[in-house]
């Protein structure tokens, strides 16, 4: 909130005078409650005070919007002579020579906040992560959860540049993802992750890239004082900029294509005979991508599905991308060989995003053990030229196992977490596997399934309508790719005569009609049976 104009001019003294102001870049941010006594009270304004200066006062004049900062630890602000109020608690630290911030605490969405009223062409940007005390010191939480970040910025910051608590390396350090070596060696049960420590403090981390922050979990010990300074109960590393940004730029935001060089050819499972031992599909065009963090909301037209890392059980959870949502400052696993347009939707873009047609149909398969997280992969019906049954970079993605029930499709010997297939003129019959890690109960199912899927027990030649029901099987430890398949009904010939129709209550998006006594459902201007297969 702005001053009135009668106060403009005016300062306010801040007492007691500062003697022992910190060095360094950042300073603490304060909220200043006015009293209403005091002549054009001020509500809830908080105001900058850097540099400091010999009087250690503020000058009022040319108060910009929004909120202000000030450098050091205040007792009371003095308003005509009188002590009006005192400082409450700190809220956020900052640099204090930034025009613009992303700010991300813990594991939150990152969040843009201009420093400035009147944005210069170009800015000084930080990106700032944040780590309460709380939350890393939570024993209820996993230790991935605490200690590991997948993070991005929109903008190069070099390593050494890094300031903050403690010492890189020492209570922190960060990580890229080696998609080459991953295509060059394979990625088996016994590998190493491909995460690579970065050593080099005059590397850069790349805008719109993502990386993986590590919290030595030791050495963020709640009691140790070089990370919670003077009692703080928030840890603060600041990412600066490499050179000033240029805020008019494009509205979109490209990630450049892969090299050939990130093709895994490794194909032994002849020689071997071991399906596993055939690399090629698994291992190809990994890398993780980053997020741009200015406002605005941003997706991108290339990617079907994508892995989400899941900090309360530490797994890759396939999603689809269709119309998601992507978290500023946040970082992705995905297996895409091609370029990323990353468009952000609130400004005019020339780019027409490529969305699910009307005709594409997904279905979401689910598996689930006693009260863990469920497993899941995804089979979308896509008429997309490009689309084939086999493995299709770019569209289908490889599954990533994780350390309880898993749950994919298979394309060939591909274990696949989403599956892109042409729709056909027949049942559609597709393999589904799964891995589970310890024996039990486990129950499979599709939420919001139509009429006409249908999941086979081979075993026990049980055929359970998912539309109806879900399936609950007890399994050994172990793998089981061969047991069961999901059946999709071909879709029916178009019918003609349509007589009369009676619309029930769903959404005008998603209708119910009664034709010919058959159930159909109007979706989007396209008609499908009551088994969700489209009517040609």
């Amino acid at each position: 909130m702005s001053p009135s104009p009668s106060r403009a001019g005016e300062t306010l003294r801040v007492t007691p005078a500062v003697t022992d102001a910190p060095d360094g870049p950042s300073y603490l941010c304060w909220t200043l409650c006015y009293d209403p006594d005091c002549e054009n009270e001020l509500d809830d304004l908080a105001f900058t005070h850097n540099p400091l200066s010999v009087a250690n006062t503020v000058d009022l004049s040319s108060p910009a919007p929004g909120t202000y900062y000030m450098r050091t630890v205040m007792r009371a602000v003095e308003c005509n002579g009188e002590i009006v109020a005192s400082a409450v608690s700190p809220t956020v630290v900052y640099p204090s020579d930034a025009d613009l911030v992303l700010v991300r605490t813990n594991q939150a969405d990152g969040e843009q906040i201009d420093l400035v009223a009147d944005m210069p062409a170009e800015i000084t940007a930080y990106g700032v992560l944040r780590f309460s005390r709380d939350r890393i010191n939570d024993p209820s939480l996993s230790a991935y959860a605490r200690y590991n970040y997948f993070v991005s910025f929109p903008f190069d910051v070099r390593v050494g540049d890094i300031t903050g608590f403690g010492t890189y390396g020492r209570h922190w350090l960060i990580e890229r993802y080696d998609g080459l070596t991953r295509a060059q060696n394979g990625f088996w049960a016994d590998s190493e992750p491909n995460w690579r420590r970065i050593d080099d403090t005059d590397s850069v981390l790349h805008a719109n890239q993502g990386y993986l922050l590590k919290l030595n979990a030791t050495r963020m010990a709640a009691s140790n004082a070089a990370v919670w300074t003077n009692g703080s109960d928030v840890a603060t590393l600041y990412f600066p900029a490499v050179i000033p940004l240029d805020l008019a730029t494009s509205a979109n935001e490209t990630i450049p294509a892969l090299s050939e060089a990130y093709r895994c050819t490794i194909d032994n499972s002849v020689a071997w005979g071991n399906d596993d031992a055939d690399r090629r599909n698994a291992d190809s065009y990994w890398r993780c991508i980053g997020v741009p963090g200015y406002e605005g909301t941003w997706t991108t037209e290339d990617l079907t599905f994508l892995y989400e890392w899941n900090p309360a059980t530490n797994a890759l959870n396939v999603v689809s991308a269709t119309d998601y949502t992507f978290r500023p400052m946040h970082a992705y696993l995905v297996q895409m060989p091609d370029r990323i347009i990353w468009v952000n939707t609130d400004a005019p873009s020339p780019i027409i995003r490529r969305r699910m047609n009307c005709s594409d149909r997904e279905y979401l398969l689910t598996l689930q053990h006693d009260d863990s997280p469920a497993d899941r992969t995804y089979i979308r019906l896509s008429e997309d030229p490009a689309v084939t049954t086999g493995f299709d970079f770019g569209r289908d993605l490889s599954k990533e196992f994780n350390d309880g029930a898993n749950i994919y499709t298979l394309v060939g010997s591909t274990r696949v977490a989403g599956n892109c297939l042409p729709p056909s003129d027949s049942t559609l019959l597709i393999p589904i596997g799964l891995r589970v890690a310890e024996s039990g109960d486990y129950t499979l199912a599709m939420p919001d399934a139509a009429e006409g899927i249908t999941l086979i027990d081979r075993l026990t030649a049980t055929r359970t309508p998912l539309g109806l029901s879900s399936y609950t099987v007890h399994l050994d430890a172990g793998i089981a790719d061969q047991r069961f398949v999901l059946e999709l009904s071909a879709s029916p010939q178009t019918i003609t005569g349509f007589s009369s129709s009676v619309l029930d209550s769903q959404p005008s998006a998603a209708r119910k009609l009664m034709i010919g006594g058959q159930l159909f459902i109007l979706r989007d201007a396209c008609l499908y049976d009551a088994r969700g297969a489209r009517i040609k």
